[in-house]
């Protein structure tokens, strides 16, 4: 037979999670939550609909160069691709600066 398990063991974590002193959350709630989550997957669809794909095209080999740079000076490729994520969101953070 199996390893018994307690039924406290499979509901923590899953069923009750919670914030001590929150109500559980209520259908409506989970209901907006999804809509939400379906909001911003169509939200992307529709953006990369708009995305001029030779642009996107130019972008990615002008990232691949870089990342050759960088692997050729000995970094590892997670290394490459947080220090670019970090320098997208910080360009991309000045340009909304900028814009105000």
């Amino acid at each position: 037979m199996g390893k018994n398990i307690k039924l406290k063991t499979l509901l923590e974590g899953y069923a009750w999670e919670r914030t001590p002193g929150k109500a559980l959350p209520t259908l409506e709630d989970v209901q907006n939550a999804h809509n939400k989550g379906q909001n911003i997957k169509e939200g992307n669809s529709r953006m990369e609909g708009l995305l001029d794909q030779k642009a996107w095209k130019e972008v990615t080999a002008n990232v691949y160069d870089i990342m050759m740079d960088f692997q050729a000076d000995g970094f590892e490729t997670e290394d490459i691709i947080e220090f670019l994520s970090e320098k997208l969101k910080s360009t991309i953070e000045e340009i909304e600066m900028e814009g105000m």
